[in-house]
C-alpha cells in the first residue's frame, strides 16, 4: 500500500503528530523496501515477527486452470456453476476490466458487484455489507480496493488475471481460508504465464495443481442434476390445482411423457446459454474496453444512429443526470442504484452512458420511495436525480454514435 502512494498520507500524519508519539506498523508481508519507510519513522523499532510454514494457510486448496483471455469469461461462468461456492472475489488488475465482468456477469444472471478504486468509501461500505448478507455473490476487485477485506461467507477466490508477485498472490488468496475455515484459489492461466506461476509457485513452496475447465455435457450434466434434485423436492408438496390441468392435457390424447418435456423446457427457459470456449489467443472483450476509445470525433461530426430506445418487458427506461463527462463507470451506477434502492443488482437492465446523463432500465412497477431513494443517491460526486426518461416517452433524446457509448455536445 505504502509503494502504491500512501506514504503520502503517512508522511503528513506523522509531522502532525508529537515526537514522543508512540508509532507501530502492522503489516501481513515487509518486503525489503517497505522495510526502509518503516525503520525511517519508528524510533528504535522492535520487530515482531510471527512465524509460519509457509506463506499461504493450509487450509486454502490452490488450483490453476490453463485459459487463454478470450476464453477466461466463459471459464469463470462454468466455474461458479459447477463448484460449491457460497461467496467469490474475482481478481482484475484494472477499474476498467472490473467494471466490465462485472456487466457480464450480471448480463449472465450473476449477482455481482464490483470493488475497486472507483467508489468512495460509503459505497464501499455498503458494497461489502451487501456480500455479507448475501445480496451479492460475487465481488469483483481490484487488488488495493481488497486489502484487508474479510467475509466469512467468501468460499473461493478467483485469479481472474495473475498478480504480478507472491505478495499480491498471497494477498489475493488469503481472502478465503480465514479463521481455520476451508477455501479454494483458482487462477487462471494462459501458455505465456506459466513461467510465472512457477516462480510464485517458488516462492511459496506449494504446487498449484491443475484443473480442467467443465465440459459443455458436464455442464448440462450438473443442471439436469439440479433440476431433477428441485423435481423431487416438489413433489412432495401439495400439487392437486396442476393435477387437474395436467389430467385434462392428457384427456384430450397428448402424451404425457411429452407434456412432461414442454413442461421442463418452459421451466428451464431462462437459463443462462453455454457459451463455446473462444479460439486460444482470442482477445477477451475487457481487454478491447482497455484500449483508447475510438470514433468519438467521428460521432460529433454526425454519424449516429437514430433508433429510439425501447425497454424490454417487464422493464422502464430512467434518466440520471450524470453522464461521461463525470467519468461515471456501469458498474458506480449499478452500486449505487442497488445500495440505494435495495434491490440486486442482476435485475438492473442495459446502462447506456452518454455525455451529459446516462439512461438505465429498471423493473417496472417500481414503488415511489424506492425511485426516490435512488433518485437522492450520489455518484462522481453528483446526486443521480433518477427520473423517468422522457425519450422513452416520444421526447427528444440524444442520438446514440456507432460503437456503443451514447454521446451529446453539451
Amino acid at each position: 500500500m505504502l509503494r502504491m502512494g500512501f506514504i503520502d498520507d503517512v508522511k503528513r500524519v506523522v509531522a502532525d503528530t508529537p515526537k514522543e508519539a508512540q508509532r507501530v506498523f502492522f503489516s501481513a508481508t515487509l518486503p525489503t523496501e517497505i522495510e526502509r519507510i518503516v525503520n525511517r519513522y519508528l524510533v528504535d523499532p522492535v520487530k515482531v515477527a510471527i512465524k509460519s510454514e509457509s506463506g499461504m494457510a493450509s487450509t486454502i486448496e490452490q488450483m490453476m486452470v490453463r485459459v487463454e483471455g478470450g476464453a477466461k469469461l466463459e471459464a469463470l461462468s462454468r466455474l461458479l456453476e459447477v463448484e460449491t461456492v457460497d461467496a467469490a472475489i474475482v481478481f482484475v488488475r484494472t477499474r476498467a476490466a472490473c467494471t466490465t465482468v462485472v456487466e457480464q456477469l450480471i448480463a449472465r444472471g450473476i449477482s455481482a458487484a464490483a470493488l475497486s478504486g472507483d467508489l468512495d468509501q460509503s459505497l464501499r461500505e455498503r458494497t461489502v455489507t451487501r456480500l455479507k448478507r448475501g445480496k451479492v455473490d460475487v465481488l469483483v476487485a481490484t487488488d488495493v480496493a481488497a486489502r484487508g477485506l474479510d467475509v466469512a461467507r467468501i468460499t473461493h477466490v478467483f485469479n481472474y488475471d495473475l498478480p504480478g508477485d507472491s505478495e499480491s498472490f498471497v494477498h489475493r488468496t488469503g481472502r478465503t481460508g480465514r479463521a481455520g475455515r476451508e477455501g479454494r484459489a483458482i487462477t487462471f492461466v494462459s501458455g505465456r504465464e506459466m513461467r510465472k506461476v512457477r516462480w510464485i509457485e517458488q516462492a511459496l513452496g506449494q504446487r498449484i495443481t491443475e484443473r480442467q475447465l467443465p465440459s459443455e455435457e458436464e455442464i448440462r450434466g450438473h443442471r439436469d442434476a439440479a433440476f431433477r434434485s428441485r423435481v423431487v423436492e416438489a413433489l412432495g408438496s401439495s400439487s392437486n390445482g396442476h393435477r387437474a390441468l395436467v389430467q385434462s392435457l392428457v384427456d384430450e390424447g397428448h402424451d404425457p411423457v411429452e407434456l412432461a418435456a414442454v413442461f421442463v423446457k418452459m421451466a428451464r427457459a431462462e437459463e443462462t446459454p453455454i457459451q463455446s470456449l473462444p479460439k486460444p489467443g482470442a482477445r477477451r472483450p475487457e481487454q478491447r474496453n482497455e484500449r483508447p476509445e475510438r470514433g468519438g470525433e467521428r460521432a460529433e461530426r454526425g454519424e449516429r444512429r437514430t433508433s429510439a430506445p425501447v425497454a424490454r418487458e417487464g422493464m422502464k427506461l430512467y434518466r440520471v443526470a450524470v453522464g461521461h463527462r463525470d467519468g461515471v463507470k456501469p458498474g458506480q451506477l449499478v452500486g449505487a442504484l442497488a445500495n440505494e434502492g435495495g434491490i440486486e443488482g442482476a435485475r438492473i437492465g442495459r446502462i447506456d452512458i452518454r455525455n451529459t446523463h446516462s439512461v438505465v432500465e429498471l423493473p417496472s412497477g417500481l414503488p415511489t420511495s424506492v425511485v426516490s431513494k435512488m433518485a437522492r443517491a450520489r455518484v462522481a460526486g453528483r446526486p443521480l436525480e433518477l427520473a423517468e426518461d422522457g425519450a422513452a416517452a416520444g421526447g427528444a433524446r440524444p442520438q446514440r454514435r456507432e460503437g456503443g457509448d451514447d454521446r451529446r455536445r453539451a
